[in-house]
């Protein structure tokens, strides 16, 4: 019995003495520690995960913008080869160009002995003209003036300009009004009609006044004829649609 009592009171005493030991205020730290180092591994674990999640997310991000770099780089060097041989056909262009200029400037060179004959012509024949027929042909005249001046193809352009206009007047039947000097001497502003540059009629308003003309050396020269008044009104107002269009007798010569 008292060994009994021994034991329980040494069990009671280690129960006193070194069991409050393991629980210690010194042991609470370790467990703490044990607690953060796990939520620290957790913290870890998830932010590796988030990294993985947003590296994923970034490689299929380049990879397409790879992709994309890829195609247009075969789009660039597909413009360049394009450039390339557009160069090339345009060099072979101006080439072509440059000799078909050389060519035509050399027709030019030769022409010019015919171009100048040409205007020397033309002079002549603006004196000829009728006034009122070639004041719409006084710029080309006046450049025709310049000679010289003026380059081989700008002055062939004048020539045919001039002569395709003279063609024109000299094919056509042209109605005008014109102050002319009468048989009195004095001026009077008529009616005319010119057929082609061969003949003009010419009539006053009051129809009292008519005469017939024909191109000489220096220009046109009226004959004054007042009985042809009336076949001359006529046939002017037949060609202004005035009245019925019917045979008109008028003395015409013909060279």
């Amino acid at each position: 019995m008292l060994s009994k009592i021994r034991f329980l009171t040494f069990v009671s005493l280690y129960l006193c003495v070194f069991v409050p030991a393991l629980f210690s205020e010194e042991t609470l730290p370790t467990v703490r520690g044990y607690e953060e180092l796990v939520s620290k591994l957790v913290n870890l674990r998830y932010q590796l995960s988030k990294e993985k999640q947003g590296w994923k997310e970034q490689e299929a991000w380049l990879k397409q913008e790879k992709e994309l770099l890829l195609k247009e780089k075969e789009m660039l060097e597909k413009e360049i080869a394009s450039a390339k041989e557009e160069d090339v056909s345009a060099k072979i262009e101006r080439a072509a160009l440059i000799e078909r200029k050389k060519v035509l400037q050399e027709s030019l060179d030769r022409s010019l002995p015919a171009i100048t004959r040409a205007e020397v012509d033309l002079k002549r024949w603006r004196e000829f003209l009728p006034v009122v027929l070639a004041k719409p042909l006084r710029k080309a005249f006046d450049e025709l003036e310049k000679g010289k001046e003026r380059s081989i193809s700008k002055r062939l352009q004048v020539v045919l300009s001039l002569y395709e206009e003279i063609e024109r007047l000299g094919n056509g039947v042209h109605l005008v009004k014109e102050t002319l000097v009468a048989a009195s001497g004095k001026k009077r502003e008529m009616d005319v009609i010119y057929l082609g540059l061969t003949q003009a009629f010419a009539v006053s308003a009051d129809n009292k006044i008519a005469g017939i003309s024909r191109p000489a050396g220096n220009g046109w020269k009226w004959d004054w004829r007042p009985e042809i008044a009336g076949s001359v009104r006529k046939a002017i107002d037949s060609c202004n649609s005035r009245e019925m269009a019917e045979f008109v007798h008028l003395p015409v010569k013909v060279d």
